[in-house]
This record gives C-alpha cells, structure tokens and sequence, in this order.
C-alpha cells in the first residue's frame, strides 16, 4: 500500500489541467518527497484531455517509500508512440519530456481503456523515512528519555484525537509531526526542569500540533477533551509533586497521568 496517494478526476476542460497540477504540488510538497513532477504531471494529463476523447480522466500521485508514481487513466484504448516531433511544431513533444524527467515510464491497455504512468525515484532523506512506523521512533531518536517521553504523550494522541499525525524522524535528536494537510511541526528534547517537567511540557507542545491540526480540519479544536466540560476546553498538562498529569484548567483537579488517557 501506498504511503501516501492522491487520486484525482480530470474535467475535461482548458483549466483542467492547471487545476489538477496544482492539487497534485500541494499533495506532493507535503509528502517532502523532494521532487518536482509539474511538468511530467502537465504532460501526462494534457495529453490525456487532448487525445483521450470524451470518456472519464483521472489522475493518482503516490508515493511508495522514496518512488513517486503519476498515473493518468483514460477512456482510450489507443496507447501513444514515442515519435520525434517537428521541430517546428509547438505539439507532440509531451512524450518526450516525460522520457527524459522520468527514471521510468509506460503506458499499458486497462479494462477501460488505458493507464499512463511515469515514476521518478527521490533522493531526499524525508521521502525515504515515510514508511517508519510510529513505534520505530523510540529505536530511530538516540535521546532515549527524549523517545520514551514522545511515546508516552502519542499513546494519548492515539487514544483520544481524530486527527493522527504522519511521523517523521528529523534528525537523530527529534521529530516532525505532519498533519493531514501537509502542514508540520518539529520537536525536540525541552531543556531545563526535572524530567517530569520536561514530559509535561512535550505534552503541552503535542497539544498544540494538535489543536492546529483538528482545527485546519474542520473538527471541534480541543484535545485531549476534559471530561467535566467536554468540547469546551481542553485538559492541560502539568507537573503535579513530581508527575505529569492531565488537569481540568477550571477546576484544577487531575483527570489522567499522561500517557494514561482513556480511548474515546
């Protein structure tokens, strides 16, 4: 399965094209593959709305580990021919743009009529660490108070908010959270104070990310939720005699050790 993929209807209209390239940028800079495919996906899918005739269009991006794939189905059985167009012409070059960005291309029949596709390998360090599980971060960040911190406040994150992260392993001494929107945030190990200070105010900056992302969501902004006014605040993480804990902000009172939270 694809770490990340994008499919796409294509209208079959002169904005089609410029519309669709830049849905598929969008996706693609927030996967940090580091890659540039806008001319390899402009060429694919105008020669699509151009030649495919009136049938459905569609277009899927993804990103396999470090591979990224453009696919662009259409309703024409008519596979194209690598020709070498006249120089004088301003058409029938797509083709052979697509041969020299891409490290492989094709086309092959469908049930429906044809798939062309093009693939292009990053060398990027962030594209090549998207398929790390979570539960890998602890083996990948060499702070080992650091990593342990983190996943005690993921086991939260996991338990009670809507929106999960993608993880990505910055560096070897912290991390990026991704939201679904591409948008990240980087963490590292909070200087200063006892280690349970230092738990509780990773807590606090999870918090943030989250809020962020629930937000850019279109979901109700408050986690982890407190349980005495629910969607109304969310609980704040705190030090209390020397453990970290979720409190009600109103109230004071402590509702769950972080790390400790209930799944919703």
């Amino acid at each position: 399965m694809a770490a990340h993929q994008l499919t796409l209807p294509v209208p079959t209209t002169p904005t089609a094209v410029t519309a669709v390239r830049h849905q598929a940028m969008n996706a693609i800079t927030g996967w940090e593959a580091g890659l540039d495919d806008e001319l390899v996906i402009s060429e694919l899918v105008t020669n699509a709305v151009r030649h495919a005739g009136p049938g459905q269009i569609s277009m899927t991006v993804q990103l396999v580990e470090a591979v990224l794939r453009v696919e662009v189905c259409d309703s024409s059985p008519a596979l194209p021919q690598l020709s070498f167009p006249d120089e004088c012409s301003e058409n029938g070059r797509g083709l052979f743009l697509v041969a020299a960005l891409a490290d492989r291309y094709g086309a092959e029949p469908t049930p429906t009529g044809k798939r062309c596709w093009a693939e292009r390998t990053s060398t990027f360090p962030a594209a090549a660490s998207l398929a790390r599980p979570v539960s890998g971060i602890v083996e990948a960040v060499t702070d080992v108070e650091f990593s342990e911190a983190l996943e005690t406040v993921l086991r939260d994150l996991r338990a009670q908010c809507a929106v999960q992260p993608r993880i990505r392993v910055a560096d070897s001494y912290g991390i990026m959270l991704h939201a679904p929107d591409g948008t990240g945030q980087g963490f590292t190990s909070p200087l200063g104070g006892t280690a349970t200070e230092r738990l509780a105010n990773l807590a606090d900056q999870v918090q943030e990310w989250a809020v962020e992302a629930l937000w850019s969501e279109g979901a109700p902004a408050v986690w982890p939720h407190c349980p005495a006014h629910p969607d109304t605040h969310p609980l704040a993480a705190t030090a209390v005699a020397g453990t970290a804990v979720w409190v009600c902000p109103k109230s004071g009172a402590t509702v769950a050790l972080i790390g400790e939270l209930e799944r919703r």
